[in-house]
This record gives C-alpha cells, structure tokens and sequence, in this order.
C-alpha cells in the first residue's frame, strides 16, 4: 500500500506534465505502468488515486477550469483591475499554471491579500430617498481570479448540497430548476385553493434586514462542518470570507475599513452559502402553516375559515422566527412587513400580529417578487403598476421614430419585445385569469408600441397590427408561457399540478382553471431530468475532432454550380477514408413525427423518434446511434457527416447545460469511453442537399424513419413539449384572425399568422415598410378611408370621377397619367402585367411592391 500512495503522490505532484489527471486518462495509464512494478494492476493505482482523498478535496482538473471560466461574464474587475476577458485568453501554458496555483491555495488553505481588497459601489435602490444609508444596495468588487476560483468552487458546493438534499424544500431562489415563477405560481394557487374551499388565507410578507451582510461567518462555518464538509474546505471557505477589507468610494473621498460579517453580495458562492445558512428555517412553522421563500424574500400563510384559526399558528411562527433569527445575527424589519388576508368575503378577517414586540402593518395588498397581490386576487393593483412601469419605455420608443422618419420597424419590435413585452410577461401565469377589462388595458399598451413600430394610423384594426409585426395577441402569449412553465413543473414543481388538481376537485368552474384545461389537452408526459448543473463536467472536448472545414471551402459558391462543385471538394477532401470508416447522419421531419438514418458502405439504419421531436433532436439520435454502433468495431479512425451545424455546436460546447439533454449528454459519455479505447472519431460539417451520395442516401433514410420506421427509444426531456405549446397558442391565434370580423382586407393578403413580421430579413426601408402596412391595412390617408373615419367630407378623389382608394389612385386617377404611363412601360420593359394592388400585396412581390411606392412619391401623394 506505502507503494500505491507514493505512486500516487508522484502522480499528483509531477510538475513536468502539463496535462491534467482527470482529462487526460491516456497520460494517467502510460505514468502508471512506468513508475509501478509489473505485479502491481494498474487499474488499481489509478483507482486508489482517485479514492485516496476525499471528493471535496481532491485537486480541482482543466475541465473545471474551463467550465468555470466560460460561465463567467465579463463583469467588472477588482482592485488589481484583471479581467475575465484577459484569463480566457491566457495560453494554455499560463491556465494550468493558474490552475496549479489555485490548487496550492486550496491545500494550504492561502488566501492572497489582494482577494481581501473588496471596493464597494453603493447602488441606490429604485424609489427610495437618498439621504438615508439604508437606501442603498452596496455591491462588491471582488477580484476576478478570487471569483474564477469561487466559481470552480461552487459547482462542487451545489454538487454536494443537492446530492445530500441539504437546503430547504421551501427555497426556490439560486437553486436549478426554480425560480420565481415557482415561488409566485405556489401562493397564487393556495390562494385561489382557499377561496374555492370559501376559506380566507392570512399571508405575512416578511422584511429582512441586510440578508447577505447579516451572515455569521462563524456560525456559517460551523453549520457546514456538522453537515459533514470536507475541513480542507470549510477551513479555505471561513478564512476567505472572514476578513474583508473594504473601500468605500465617493467622489474624491475615499474611506475604508475591514469587516468580518456578512458574505459579498459580488460573490458567486454568497447565494447558495445563505441558502444553507437559513435552511433550518422551516422548523420555525406552525402546523398547517406554509412558506415560500426565494433567497431573503419570505411569505407565511395559513388557510382558515375565522381569525382565531389564523392569528394563533401565525402568531407562534412569528415568534419562532423571532427566536431563530436572534440566534443567527439576522433582523427582520416589522415596519417593512405586512400582512394581507386573502378572502372573498364582504369584511376579511382583521387581528393583530407582533414580530419583535412590534405590531405588523395590514395592509389590502402587497407586493412580493415584482408582482402585486391584492386581497380579492383582482390584479388591478398589478396592472396599473405595469403601465405606469412601461410609459417610459413607451416614451422613448416615440423619442427614436416618428410618422416618416426614425428607427427600423423591425429594430422598434425588437426593441418592444424586449423592454416592454418582457415587462408584460412577469408573472402573467398568476394574472392572466383577471377580468378581460384589466387585460385589456395590458392589450392596450401592445397595440400601442406596434403602432409606433409600423408607422400605421390610429384607426387600424388592432389584430391587424399584430398579425403585419408577426407580434401574438397578449392573451395568447400569456398561455403560452403557462403552458410552457405547467410543463416544467410536472417535473420540477410538481406541487403546483397537486394545487390545480385540488381546485378541479373544489370549484371547476373558477377561471384560474381555464389555463389548466387548455394545458390537460396536450397530453404531456415527460421523463424525470437531472438538473444537476455540473451534467457534462467530464467531458473533454479533446476526445473529438469536429472538423467545419467545408464550411469555408464553400463559401461563395453560387447555389446553380453547389451541386457540380460541392461533391468534388468533399471527395478531395475525404477520399482517402474508406467507405467502411465513412458514417453518413441526417434527421428528417414530417408534420406528424421525426426520424433519422444512417448510412454506411456495410451498414444502414433507420428509426423513428417518440414524440414530440424536432429536427435537432433527430440529429443528435443519428450521431448518437453512430458512435454506439462505433462501439462494436475495432479502434480506428472513423469519420461521421452530418450537415446539422447546430449539433455539432452543441457537441462542442463545454457549458453546463439548465437540464440534462439525453442524446447530447450520451454523445458525450461515448466520445469520452471510446476516446480511453483508442478509438479516433471525427465528426465533420457537410452541406445538405448538394449531391454528396452518402448524405443523400442518409437523407433518404431518415425520411423513411419519419414516415414509419422502428421507433428508437428515448427520455423526452420536459422542453421537447414546448413546441406542442407554441402550435395550440398559434392554433388559436389563427382562429381569432380567420373568423374575426375586422381586417378583412388584410387578411385576404395574409391569411395566415406568423410570429415574423412579412419584412423579417429584407433590406426595406422604414417609410417603405409603413407604406406598404398602410396599404396591407386598407387604413391610410386617403379619402376612402378618411371619410368612414369622420376625418374629411367626401370620400371622392379630386379629380370627382371615383373613390379615392389606393386602386384608383395608382391605375385609375387622370391626375396622374402621365406618371402611370412610364410605370407601365417599366412593367413592360420587365415582362410584368398590370395587377390590383391588392393582388401586388399578397403576392408580395418587392419589386412591383417599389415600382408603387416609387410611384406614389413621385405623384406626391402621401399614405
């Protein structure tokens, strides 16, 4: 055994090999049976080196590093003004001297003083005043190698925490797989569970003081070494948050001092540590008492019928907390907290409550995550506190375009959709069962942006707008996103299905419940996912060889010669590999299913997929089955097509992924096996559709797995069902625009919806795109239109022989025929008939599109 360790030692501190144990299998195997007698197995080193020290403390590896450093952000520096920036681009000579470094920290528990430098910038919290120091929220500066470390550090705290289920199944804030929407959805259906049981529901909003800052480290590290972590760590982790040296700058004053409390609010590793720092919070609940919390944002609720069965519980787990935080260093704040009584009934019950020996404000609604909750579950509060939250950003959408002039249409949408529509979206799936008046004014607000957006009048039709800006209608939009998050929670929250299907037993008819028919026609039923953020930590990009070559070698090609001169690039490029190492992939979809298909010299397959599934799904199947049936030939070089970019992309990334993606994740455990066999696997870009014969028999195959191959199994991961989703909220916008009775004029140009407006991707021109909406809409300034909309006498042209629409205008009026006779020989000259605008229109047909407007302005008449 004194043999083994001293070979593992000579193993772990062998400075002459740059390359890291744990990604490089290859170098471990070869050092091995170098140093070690012939009677010794080598298996049974490289085990006992990997098992003589504990998980927590082992060195941390490059893919660590890596994975560390690619989540980082380019945030803003410390004090030695290093960044993220700089560290990426390090070579790799200079990473695994930063990485050997880091180690040596950890095992001598070291902690440079410049990672106690901490600057301080004070940011003042939204409406609250200025002179008084607790308005503001201080942010820490911290060093960005401090934070690299903190990072690599964090993946194994949340590796650790979750496999031992440490924290609090009441906290949904910095844990995977929850968030706010969890935490608001929970409370939102307790309420509306009280009021079908005619029950009221008495919620107290608590207030903590300072969260983050009021933190014991001492206490911290204390709790961290009952629950049985590594002393190595814990020791490393209390001498780098103790002591902080901090400076406060503000204007030319600078002042400083050092601190021992709290944990930085910079710090990656400062949420999960007061996550565990709390985590015996719950044993401060009363029976039947419940409570949400997301990080120091709290709410305590109890369901009874009268005051005496909600004021004793709460008032008890009131004065637990009391205690409990005392015993920790946190306060809470009692002038901040409220309490609100959710009933439907005439007069709610009203009684007092005491935290810390003061009394708590009642109040008829409050605030909590963002979103106002008001004690019928009216959401006026909430509604009018988005509107007055988005008029500035509706102010500055006018500020950058006008009638005539000003942003890109297709910059404004997307300028909407992501300051304004965002805004609209939070926690819609609690108010998107208010009454259709409070809606409504939400819709308002949409119609309003995309008017500003296209340029079009007042008077259009407000499906009409949303149908030219591809925008859907904010009711379906808001069910889409309940659907999409009722999907996740079947596996990641289910206590919000259990809540609906106790309100399907109380009161059915409620229109909370709406949504959740909606969603029980979809028939979703996906596979238990790992949520674990460290999925692909083993993974060494280094296994596979993915070769985009041809990506470039094509560029410029024109489309008529691709398939004449594509397939003699590849077969110069590849055609010294045998057809027996050659592995052609490709997916395929149909409207009802997908599939995929390989093809190789001596070997084909054919499968189709469970649904639901998308083409990149049917991608990864192929490349995945590939390298399984790889696994039955002998070591060699083998070479994969594809002509999915977007898997390869994902095979190449090295970031952790939200949730476990069953074939991306199995190609990689593969490439990692048969990378330790000494199997080479190259994995190579081609275009699709350009007579390369093995992907077009490959094709060819994966069409046939999408009409009715073998059916290949698989996990479905819950966002497969996004998509099912996004077709019934797109199915129902459709049958809005189709039997709706305004818009017909446009929707006899566009029949059918799409979430891209008509000029997504064209190089047009604003005026151009708000002339051609105007003529789409039939709603422009003319007198046609004008007239039915009281804004002139007469809907005649001037010239008194027809009505002034826009057909008149351009092929009819004898004020401009001069005008119209060129604009005829141009049709002529291009082999172009004369047409109705409107036929013009849905055709849209860009270049008869610009002789019209071209038309229109030199005749000087505007639309």
């Amino acid at each position: 055994m004194r043999t083994l360790w001293n070979v593992g030692r000579r193993m772990r501190n062998a400075s002459s090999v740059n390359e890291d144990r744990e990604s490089s299998p290859r170098w471990i195997l070869k050092f091995a049976k170098k140093v070690c007698p012939d009677s010794v197995p080598v298996e049974r080193i490289i085990r006992d080196v990997s098992e003589d020290r504990d998980d927590m403390d082992r060195p941390f590896s490059m893919v660590e590093f890596s994975l560390a450093l690619l989540s980082c952000n380019n945030s803003a520096p410390g004090m030695d003004r290093i960044k993220f920036n700089l560290l990426k681009n390090l070579p790799d000579v200079a990473k695994r001297r930063l990485l050997n470094l880091f180690n040596q920290f950890l095992d001598n528990n070291i902690i440079p003083d410049d990672w106690r430098q901490v600057r301080v910038i004070a940011i003042q919290k939204p409406g609250k005043p200025a002179s008084d120091h607790n308005s503001y929220r201080p942010i820490a500066m911290l060093s960005c190698l401090r934070k690299l470390l903190e990072k690599m550090i964090l993946f194994r705290l949340d590796k650790w925490v979750e496999s031992n289920g440490m924290l609090s199944d009441t906290q949904f804030g910095f844990q995977i797989g929850k968030g706010t929407n969890d935490c608001l959805a929970l409370l939102t259906s307790e309420i509306q569970l009280a009021f079908a049981q005619k029950q009221q529901m008495g919620s107290v909003f608590l207030d903590i003081k300072g969260a983050f800052d009021s933190v014991c480290v001492d206490v911290l590290s204390d709790k961290l070494h009952g629950s049985g972590l590594s002393p190595i760590l814990n020791n490393f982790l209390y001498n780098l948050l103790f002591e902080k040296q901090m400076s406060f700058t503000h204007g030319d004053l600078t002042v400083s001092r050092i601190s021992y409390m709290g944990l930085p609010q910079g710090s990656c590793l400062s949420p999960l540590l007061y996550n565990f720092y709390v985590r015996d919070i719950d044993d401060c609940l009363m029976e039947n008492c419940t409570l949400r919390q997301l990080a120091d944002d709290c709410v305590v609720s109890i369901t009874g019928s009268i005051a005496v069965d909600l004021q004793g519980p709460l008032q008890d787990t009131l004065d637990n907390l009391s205690t409990w935080a005392l015993k920790l260093g946190i306060e809470f704040s009692p002038e901040k907290t409220e309490m609100v009584v959710f009933s439907k009934k005439h007069k709610p019950a009203r009684f007092p409550l005491h935290l810390m020996g003061k009394t708590i404000t009642h109040s008829m609604s409050s605030q909590y995550l963002g979103v106002w909750f008001d004690s019928k579950c009216t959401w006026g509060n909430h509604i009018v506190y988005l509107i007055q939250k988005c008029q500035k950003r509706i102010n500055f959408m006018r500020t950058i375009t006008g009638t005539w002039w000003g942003a890109h249409p297709e910059d404004l949408i997307r300028l909407y959709q992501t300051t304004i529509l965002s805004v609209l979206e939070y926690g819609s799936f609690c108010f998107q069962s208010a009454a259709k008046t409070h809606l409504l004014k939400l819709q308002r607000v949409q119609y309003r942006c995309l008017r500003i957006a296209l340029g079009c009048m007042n008077s259009t039709h407000t499906m009409s707008l949303e149908v030219l800006a591809g925008v859907q209608p904010l009711t379906d939009r808001f069910a889409e996103l309940s659907f999409r998050f009722l999907i996740r929670c079947e596996v990641v929250n289910p206590l919000v299905i259990e809540n609906f299907e106790k309100l399907l037993e109380q009161n059915p008819q409620t229109r909370f419940m709406s949504v959740y028919y909606w969603y029980m026609t979809l028939e979703v039923s996906p596979s238990p996912v790992n949520t674990n953020r460290d999925n692909f930590s083993n993974f060494d990009s280094c296994s596979v060889d993915l070769d985009l070559s041809m990506k470039d070698e094509i560029t410029g090609i024109p489309e008529s010669f691709r398939s004449v001169c594509i397939p003699q690039i590849f077969a110069s490029k590849f055609g010294h590999v045998s057809g027996d190492r050659q592995f052609f992939t490709d997916g395929s979809k149909t409207d009802d299913s997908s599939g995929f298909g390989v093809y190789n010299e001596f070997h084909s397959a054919t499968y189709m997929l469970q649904k639901p599934c998308s083409v990149y799904i049917a991608e990864l199947a192929a490349i995945y089955y590939t390298l399984e049936y790889i696994r039955t030939l002998p070591p060699e070089h083998y070479f994969i097509f594809t002509d999915s970019l977007s898997s390869l992309e994902a095979v190449r990334s090295m970031k952790p992924m939200k949730h476990s993606a069953y074939f991306l994740n199995g190609i990689r455990q593969v490439l990692s096996a048969l990378s330790k066999r000494s199997y080479i696997i190259t994995i190579a870009w081609v275009p699709s559709h350009c007579l390369i014969p093995g992907n077009e028999k490959a094709d060819s195959l994966a069409k046939v797995g999408a009409s009715g191959g073998d059916i290949y199994e698989r996990q479905i991961a819950f966002d497969d069902f996004f998509a099912l989703a996004r077709q019934e909220t797109l199915i129902s916008w459709q049958h809005k625009w189709r039997d709706g009775e305004m818009g017909r004029w446009l929707h006899s140009i566009i029949p059918q919806v799409s979430k891209k407006p008509w000029f997504k991707g064209l190089d047009l021109s604003r005026d151009f795109i708000r002339v051609m909406c105007r003529l789409m809409s039939n709603h422009y300034l003319l007198n046609a239109h004008t007239f039915r909309i009281g804004l002139s006498e007469s809907n005649l042209c001037v010239c008194g022989e027809a009505y002034q629409d826009i057909e008149h205008v351009v092929w009819g009026c004898n004020e401009y025929r001069e005008v119209r006779s060129e604009l005829r020989e141009i049709l002529r000259v291009r082999g172009k008939q004369q047409k109705p605008v409107r036929e013009v229109l849905a055709g849209l047909d860009l270049e008869y599109m610009n002789l019209i407007y071209q038309f229109l302005k030199r005749v000087d008449v505007r639309v």
